[in-house]
């Protein structure tokens, strides 16, 4: 069962380290993350993300099916806020030169069923739905799962049992894990986060042919030497 967990676990963290990386192997103008980066990145998701469930189960241990409600309105939560954001479809940076009822309306819905699966994706981890600064977005979501999570140990070390062995032992381990995931974060920002964009990197085009040198038809002048008459001929390049 350990075993199953801990399994269960570093999944949904490989799964938000492995989301990140495709993000940026599909940006040809931006560096991948690097094995380094990588293991880092999967320690930070790996931390944060046990932190989370482990305030969950501490509470689901004393509140059981209660922490169904918890989930719930934490869900709705993140639906109003990554609509309110408008971060997942933009119909005012659209190309198209008009713009209908219909493809508002399709865009709008699609908008919605997205943040529906993402909401329930942030019941556990953050995850950049559009390639932005997410410095704020990251404060904000760790502010409110860490408080939510304060709630639901508080409620545990209030009516929980504290004869079982996890009674001081989880919350403990909570915070560990938690802050060992802020350093692990706050290292691959200021380490190994690929920051420099492959296009600044200039790149000097070699001359076509037709931009090679090419001769002028020669030209003449004549001029007189020791009362001679000498004819030269000049040859111009043009680069």
């Amino acid at each position: 069962m350990c075993i199953g967990c801990l399994t269960s676990l570093v999944s949904l963290a490989w799964g938000a380290t492995s989301y990140a990386r495709t993000v940026r192997f599909t940006n040809t103008e931006k560096n991948n993350i690097s094995w380094r980066g990588t293991v880092v990145l999967l320690l930070w998701h790996t931390f944060s993300i046990t932190a989370r469930v482990v305030a969950m189960v501490l509470f689901a241990s004393t509140f059981r099916l209660w922490l169904i409600a918890v989930c719930f309105a934490h869900w709705i939560l993140m639906v109003i806020w990554l609509i309110s954001l408008r971060s997942l479809f933009q119909v005012c940076g659209s190309k198209v030169e008009e713009v209908t009822l219909r493809y508002i309306v399709l865009s709008k819905l699609g908008e919605i069923a997205l943040s529906f699966v993402l909401a329930a994706v942030y019941l556990f981890s953050f995850i950049n739905a559009q390639e932005e600064p997410t410095k704020n977005k990251y404060i904000a979501y760790y502010i409110i799962c860490e408080f939510e999570n304060i709630i639901m140990i508080s409620l545990h070390l209030a009516f929980g049992e504290s004869s079982h062995w996890y009674y001081v032992a989880g919350p403990v381990f909570h915070f560990v894990s938690f802050v060992l995931g802020l350093v692990m974060m706050v290292a691959y920002y200021k380490y190994l986060h690929p920051t420099i964009p492959y296009n600044s990197i200039v790149i000097e085009k070699l001359p076509n042919s037709s931009d090679m040198e090419r001769p002028l038809p020669p030209q003449e002048t004549d001029q007189k030497v020791n009362g001679e008459l000498i004819t030269e001929r000049h040859v111009q390049i043009d680069v």
